[in-house]
């Protein structure tokens, strides 16, 4: 079996292509199932935030894996699978293993050490095995991820002060418009990303705030979280007047179609009396319709523009980041060893079954005996089998820890298996000379 992971980040494509093959949280179901529609992918998981998506998969052919979970990022996305090939990165085994644990370590993040990805990691365990997509191997794989990114965020302070994408956001408004104070900001979106957003707001100092959500139900509640702070609520069918008014905008839905289009924006320019928009769309797919910013005095700037703002904070965490890469490597090397020991189990028994197969030919090859005589027979025999086989046994499991367990195990089977025997080993009769005759007389 092969662990064989196939995707796409914030590092191999900007965020027009990411959107593309974004699997939403509602459609991650059908994705496992699609994933494992024609039996070649065993077990499965799916990974995607906003700077990644990435399909796990667990197969006896690494190519045949690979090609199918490609197949069904084609189909679902409507991208040709030339297209995808220029687009996507594949990693096998130990190095599925190195990056799902960097990721959950906050390594692979766009903000290095932020911490929503070892949620994320653990979300996406969490609905593989709530459906039946991960078995032994990936609930392992998996499990080991976020226990290293745990360990990289209580043995290291790869995560202290780090800034989330939501902060991010922040600082660049900050950055643009200097004190918030003053300003009136519409945050559109009400799940975390949308709450913490506003959280940070208000700590930022900003007091007037617009929550914007589906339902007035759903604004209202969010609103309520915030006592003290004038946070009002407001639907998306009044999303024209409340973009008049705002200064700032952070959108941050999960919504799979724009929710605010250049249409939307060019209606209320004259209300605004040309006032600057400024626009953070941290959502993938994107929220805001790119084309926005063409329009006067309006400036739009997606996630992976946040890169400029947070840049800094990768020298900041040099030395950390060693750090959670060392007890990468770490987890990295013990669950090189669970792989390997997988290996060894079938080739274990395969040489037992073996060894009894030609056993009981044996036994069977004696003919008439007497039961008390079988009996002893048998126990010799199964003793000696065991007593033989101990230490191959032995040694195929040693061989977990070697790099080349596969050739190791292949020699060390040619060396105690021999073809199979179809029928017992015929016994010849003893041959002695005249003059042994003789002296047997």
């Amino acid at each position: 079996m092969e662990i064989i992971l196939v995707g796409v980040n914030h590092k191999t494509a900007p965020v027009e292509t990411r959107e593309r093959l974004a699997v939403l949280e509602s459609h991650v179901p059908a994705a496992l199932a699609s994933l494992r529609s024609n039996g070649v992918v065993r077990e499965c998981a799916v990974l995607s935030t906003c700077n990644r998506t990435e399909l796990y998969g667990l197969g006896e052919s690494a190519s045949h894996v690979a090609e199918h979970i490609v197949d069904v990022l084609s189909s679902r996305h409507d991208i040709p699978r030339e297209h995808l090939r220029e687009l996507l990165y594949h990693r096998f085994n130990d190095d599925a293993a190195r990056h799902l644990f960097s990721v959950a370590s906050g390594l692979d993040s766009l903000i290095v050490g932020e911490g929503q990805i070892l949620a994320q990691v653990r979300e996406a365990h969490r609905v593989a095995n709530e459906h039946g997509a991960a078995g032994s191997v990936l609930n392992r794989l998996f499990e080991r991820a976020i226990r290293t990114g745990k360990r990289a965020r209580t043995e290291t302070r790869i995560a202290q002060g780090a800034p989330t994408v939501s902060a991010a956001a922040v600082a660049l408004a900050r950055k643009v418009h200097g004190d918030l104070a003053d300003k009136s900001v519409l945050v559109i979106g009400t799940g975390k990303v949308g709450l913490l957003t506003v959280k940070l707001l208000i700590e930022a100092g900003v007091a007037k705030i617009g929550i914007l959500s589906r339902t007035l139900e759903r604004a209202q509640k969010a609103c309520e979280r915030f006592s003290g702070v004038a946070a009002r609520p407001a639907v998306m069918d009044a999303i024209a007047d409340h973009l008049a008014e705002a200064d700032v905008v952070v959108s941050c839905t999960g919504s799979p179609v724009a929710v605010v289009t250049r249409a939307t924006v060019a209606s209320i320019l004259r209300r605004r009396r040309y006032r600057p928009l400024f626009i953070v769309d941290i959502a993938v797919p994107r929220d805001v319709e790119s084309s926005v910013n063409d329009l006067e005095n309006v400036y739009l700037y997606n996630v992976d523009d946040l890169s400029g703002v947070v840049a800094g904070n990768l020298a900041e965490r040099r030395a950390e980041i060693d750090g959670a890469r060392a007890i990468v490597e770490d987890e990295v090397v013990s669950f090189s060893r669970y792989l390997a020991s997988l290996e060894t189990v079938p080739a274990i028994r395969r040489l037992r079954e073996n060894f009894e197969q030609r056993r009981q030919r044996e036994l069977q090859a004696l003919g008439a005996i007497s039961d008390d005589e079988r009996a002893r027979l048998d126990a010799f025999s199964r003793a000696l089998v065991n007593r033989l086989l101990h230490h191959p046994t032995v040694r195929i499991k040693a061989l977990a820890e070697s790099r080349d367990v596969r050739e190791g195990i292949t020699f060390l089977m040619e060396l105690f298996e021999s073809a199979p025997e179809d029928a017992p080993t015929e016994r010849q009769p003893e041959t002695v000379s005249a003059d042994e005759e003789g002296a047997r007389g």
